[in-house]
């Protein structure tokens, strides 16, 4: 493989579906091992729900909150995740030993949990105040454009 897969997922079913065929065999371009994508991923859609009793209702200055619409609107009009943005946190960084299994199991328990919150949903660090739908397609575009950095490895 020498470039990104571009792909593209209508639901979480196709998601696992393209995880669970990497599982079986898989090659990798770029910096990351596939447990570390699978850990990348699943922080991120645990990040993404917050915790209702710990949660302030603070949100973001006017001054953010329309650049983040205008950000907001043409993320989602693309349809794509932008290659080259850099991990905005630390926490978001995986470990090098993260495990495939086990991070593929994350990911399945983050989405089960976001599936099952009403919120309150995170503030995105550049995208702003996002609805569920919003959130559930961002994550959607997020994995498919991690995801597209693995391809399953051919027999032989």
């Amino acid at each position: 493989m020498d470039r990104q897969r571009d792909l593209k997922f209508e639901s979480v079913g196709d998601m696992f579906a393209e995880v669970e065929s990497l599982l079986a065999g898989h090659r990798t371009l770029g910096g990351w091992c596939f447990g570390q994508i699978l850990f990348h991923l699943a922080t991120t859609v645990r990040l993404s729900v917050r915790d209702p009793a710990t949660s302030s209702t603070i949100l973001p200055d006017p001054e953010f909150a329309r650049a983040s619409e205008v950000r907001r609107r043409r993320f989602f009009r693309a349809g794509r995740f932008p290659g080259g943005v850099e991990v905005p946190f630390e926490t978001l960084r995986p470990p090098v030993d993260a495990e495939e299994q086990a991070q593929a199991e994350s990911l399945r328990e983050a989405i089960r949990r976001f599936d099952e919150s009403d919120g309150p949903f995170a503030v995105h660090p550049s995208l702003g105040v996002m609805s569920k739908r919003e959130w559930a397609e961002f994550h959607l575009m997020h994995c498919a454009h991690h995801l597209g950095f693995a391809t399953v490895a051919s027999p032989g």
